[in-house]
């Protein structure tokens, strides 16, 4: 299943990713209208798809989807698409689970994002989470290593326990 704050934090993201929806950009003087899409690339649908499949935890399907997508001439679906890519590899219950590649995606995404409101907002909550992913990740490690000492100083105290219940014996006799 997967992780509640990771799904408040994709719907937050994918919302602000939307916005720029709402207020686009007049075109440049000298800007030329892209040539029309081939019919067999991605569409808008698809981000739904990938991000129905992400919160379901069907992380390679949800890859699939957003690795197209994240390449697209559509600033605001390759937007969608970086924001997914980076909640995907911040997924602790991924298996792909990778902080290096979710930098770089995150680095792509900052490059994408206009200096509005908004994309800031959803630009310092990937990097919050990214921080946060980090911070678990090493308490984890950490917690493994303590358990593993643990068990080793129970084991010494154990081992110590019976060569005085043997000395207790012999003393006795």
């Amino acid at each position: 299943m997967a992780n509640p704050f990771l799904s408040a934090v994709f719907v937050m993201a994918l919302g602000l990713t939307g916005c720029a929806l709402h207020a686009p950009k007049p075109p440049a003087d000298n800007e030329v209208d892209p040539p029309p899409a081939a019919a067999t690339s991605t569409t808008p649908g698809d981000i739904e798809t990938a991000n129905d499949a992400l919160m379901k935890g069907r992380y390679a399907e949800a890859e699939a989807l957003y690795t197209p997508l994240s390449q697209q001439g559509d600033t605001i679906l390759r937007r969608q698409a970086l924001t997914g890519l980076t909640l995907l590899y911040l997924s602790p219950e991924n298996p792909d689970f990778n902080v290096n590649i979710a930098i770089d995606v995150m680095d792509q995404l900052n490059a994408l994002l206009d200096q509005e409101r908004d994309q800031q907002l959803l630009f310092a909550t990937l990097k919050q989470l990214l921080e946060n992913t980090v911070t678990l990740t090493r308490q984890q490690q950490l917690g493994v290593t303590q358990v593993a000492e643990i068990r080793r100083l129970k084991e010494r105290i154990e081992g110590l326990e019976t060569a005085l219940e043997r000395l207790r014996r012999i003393s006795l006799q």
